[in-house]
């Protein structure tokens, strides 16, 4: 399985993500326990995407019931562990949970829940995040996001219409946030402001 797995990955980034180079990946150990699940263990992978690696670590791949979920065209995993670096985002200690759909061996439809003990996007941070991951063809919508932020918290979603393509719209709500705590990610923006607040921001 190992074996099957290192090849089938780069040649489902070559003929599915065109413009995504799988560079390396290295599965530790596998484990298959009765009745039907197949676990993956300290996996490492290396991508190259838009002139850059990307890396990713995960300590535990489970795939729940593989052979009748491949006969249905779907899989269900269950990630944790996970580390990813894809500047300007970064993902620590990260559990996802998701199904995907893949008639005819096309991805058509992702859905899954993902919780991360720290979420870096640029020079923020957030901790203790949960959010609900929604993707049909290239579209992807990550909604429900709630997360501890700069003495507060904040809710909020991202959409991507094209996961090959750096484009995106980020929307976010922020409660009871700390100014002191926000004056260390940026003092020229945050330098006079004082207390606690709430924001809202829309990047495109």
């Amino acid at each position: 399985t190992p074996i099957f797995v290192t090849w089938y990955a780069p040649y489902f980034c070559k003929t599915q993500l065109k413009d995504v180079e799988m560079k390396s990946l290295s599965i530790g150990r596998q484990v298959f326990s009765f009745p039907e699940t197949l676990t993956f263990l300290d996996v490492q992978m290396v991508v190259h995407h838009r002139g850059a690696d990307r890396s990713v670590s995960v300590k535990k791949v489970i795939w729940h019931e593989p052979l009748t979920t491949a006969r249905q065209e779907q899989a269900r995993l269950s990630l944790s562990g996970v580390s990813l670096q894809y500047a300007p985002l970064a993902l620590e200690n990260a559990e996802i949970k998701f199904q995907v759909s893949f008639p005819g061996r096309q991805i058509r439809k992702v859905e899954g829940i993902l919780g991360a003990r720290r979420i870096t996007l640029g020079t923020y941070h957030f901790e203790n995040a949960v959010a609900r991951i929604r993707g049909a063809d290239k579209k992807i919508q990550v909604s429900n996001i709630a997360a501890d932020a700069y003495g507060g918290g904040i809710e909020g979603q991202v959409s991507i219409e094209d996961i090959t393509k750096p484009s995106f719209v980020v929307w976010l709500e922020g409660q009871d946030l700390s100014a002191e705590a926000l004056k260390m990610v940026n003092e020229f923006l945050f330098s006079r402001v004082q207390g606690r607040g709430r924001a809202t921001v829309r990047l495109v």
